[in-house]
């Protein structure tokens, strides 16, 4: 940056307006300021449930992270959460507090982050991490070599866990567990990828390595340059200031992750004096106006939505934006309807009389539809058996085994 300071000829009157000028270049260019403007990315939104939508179905669809969506929705049943309820997709978050360069592996939220090299649009995407014993690992890497189509090869340990694997599974093969594209880094053994179960995307299922689902490693493996730089951290919770407010976006911790997949909810409260420290320290002058119940609830209900937690303004991170899933829906009234009109039809071939009007066709054993003759077809919700509900919950804990 260069600036021109005022000669002898301007005067002292020139020469102060040069210094005033380069002062506030240079205050406009601190990092300060820099974390000021890219503090939070995103967008909230809600959706409203359809007939048959699950919470693993969701994230899938919606391409966010189970673990992340059961923590912002802890009151909703993941595999009945019943038509027309809200559930929030957490997509709006708080950058992570390390530097802001190439790609950052918050493994702490199970979110991959991308800083394009000249600025731009910061990308951010949930991510699979290794399970409990085969962790992730932290620190500073790169990215060595990208491929499309990669092979894979298990290591001596799974062979040893699983002798049947098989030794080696060509590229392209639809049960490939690194899917169609693989990012290679400086830590051998550990890669970034796509996979074949893409359920297996936002929880602690892999042996290690980082998956991701396939547009969003396709995207990575087409924009981020051979040498990119890598950074892994560990940071469930996050801070940041917005318009001079004092952010934090709490996310489960290892165990609370563990607890929402074979319990449906958290058990575990993490409030450590650490946490509270790194508040403290960040807010500088500001600790005076710190809402400390808001902290703490923050902190206990680990939702990973980004909280206000000073009080004077109160900053608006946008309003949420809704979707209806209409067009799902319509879709299904049209299969309802197609299943009411075959009945009738058998009915009528095999001359059985109609005592009503009214046809009620079940989807599952614990959720009908009711068609009634003339009229579109609505959502009835019927209360689950405890002994179905518990025998779904058992199949998504097996479920979740088989991730691994």
């Amino acid at each position: 940056m260069h600036v021109h300071l005022a000669s002898r000829k301007h005067g002292k009157t020139a020469f102060g307006k040069s210094l005033f000028t380069l002062a506030l270049l240079l205050t406009l260019t601190t990092p300060a300021m820099a974390a000021e403007t890219k503090a939070y990315i995103g967008e909230a939104r809600t959706i409203i449930t359809k007939y048959e939508d699950t919470l693993p179905a969701i994230a899938e669809r919606e391409q966010v992270g189970y673990a992340e969506l059961l923590a912002a929705n802890p009151t909703v049943d993941p595999l009945m959460p019943g038509a027309g309820t809200k559930v929030i997709l957490p997509s709006q978050k708080l950058l992570p507090n390390t530097v802001h360069q190439g790609l950052v592996l918050n493994v702490g939220e199970l979110r991959l982050y991308y800083f394009p090299p000249n600025g731009g649009e910061v990308k951010t995407f949930p991510i699979g991490i290794g399970r409990e014993g085969l962790n992730t690992p932290m620190g500073n890497t790169t990215v060595t070599r990208k491929m499309a189509n990669p092979p894979w090869r298990p290591t001596p340990r799974m062979l040893l866990e699983n002798p049947e694997l098989e030794q080696t599974m060509i590229g392209g093969d639809p049960e490939n567990p690194l899917g169609k594209y693989a990012l290679y880094m400086g830590w051998p053994s550990y890669l970034i990828h796509g996979t074949s179960k893409p359920k297996a995307v936002g929880r602690r299922a892999s042996s290690g390595c980082i998956r991701m689902y396939a547009p969003h490693i396709e995207w990575l493996y087409k924009n981020v340059p051979v040498g990119t730089k890598i950074t892994s951290v560990n940071q469930p919770v996050k801070i940041a200031r917005i318009d001079g407010e004092v952010f934090i976006e709490a996310t489960p911790s290892d165990i609370q992750i563990d607890e929402l997949e074979y319990h449906s909810r958290q058990k575990t409260v993490s409030v450590d004096d650490g946490t509270v420290q790194k508040i403290l320290a960040f807010a500088g002058d500001d600790s005076s106006r710190i809402d400390w119940h808001k902290t703490r609830q923050a902190l206990i209900d680990r939702n990973g939505i980004p909280t206000q937690i000073t009080s004077g303004k109160k900053v608006s991170l946008g309003k949420p934006v809704v979707i209806k899933n209409d067009d799902a829906e319509k879709e299904l009234m049209a299969e309802l309807d197609a299943e009411h009109k075959a009945k009738q039809g058998k009915e009528a071939t095999t001359k059985k009389p109609v005592a009503e009007k009214t046809v009620t066709v079940k989807k599952t054993v614990t959720q009908t539809r009711t068609i009634t003759k003339g009229a579109a077809p609505s959502a009835v919700k019927t209360p689950a058996a405890k002994g179905d509900l518990k025998a779904r919950h058992e199949k998504a804990k097996n479920d979740f085994n088989n991730l691994n």
